[in-house]
């Protein structure tokens, strides 16, 4: 799964997570063996990006303590997010 930028390396790959357990030695095969299976159980996560607020291109007041959305007409926290958020691309 690439979920793209600095956010993906707070994900742990589910194949970078088995090359290390395969690495462990041949006298621990059945827990390896047990270990990979559970691997395998996990679902992937369903995780993506956000923009924050004082990095949306919405933001009427990216300089001001609170953020004022050009999309939906709300007033929040700089550090709030929504569906709609796409970078401000001019700084």
């Amino acid at each position: 799964m690439d979920v793209g930028g600095k956010m993906a390396a707070e994900y742990i790959e589910r194949d970078a997570a088995k090359r290390i357990v395969d690495d462990i030695d041949t006298w621990a095969s059945g827990w390896r063996d047990y270990t990979m299976s559970q691997l395998e159980a996990i679902p992937a996560a369903d995780v993506r990006e956000v923009v924050r607020c004082k990095d949306c291109k919405y933001n009427k007041t990216p300089d001001k303590f609170y953020a004022q959305c050009g999309f939906n007409y709300q007033l929040g926290s700089q550090d709030f997010f929504c569906r709609a958020g796409e970078r401000r691309t001019n700084g």
